[in-house]
């Protein structure tokens, strides 16, 4: 669910960067067109799982010690 979260927080982020981008690419189409395309990707990668992990502090101690088991008994240990 947090990384849900961070999603929405990078998709909302991205709709407010619209217009600035737009009027960047245009000034500097090369340059502008291609480093929005390294950044936005950037972005998507690394924004989601950065709230993601602000927010895990948050989740109460007994769910994550069931995921860790869940995931221990998966492995097989």
């Amino acid at each position: 669910m947090a990384l849900g979260i961070g999603a929405a927080c990078i998709g909302a982020l991205e709709l407010l960067q619209l217009a600035l981008e737009a009027v960047l690419a245009g000034i500097l189409p090369l340059i502008g067109i291609t480093g929005d395309i390294a950044f936005d990707g950037a972005e998507a990668v690394v924004g989601p799982m950065t709230i993601a992990t602000m927010l895990l502090p948050l989740v109460p101690p007994p769910l994550v010690q069931q995921i860790r088991a869940e995931g221990e008994r998966a492995r097989g240990f």
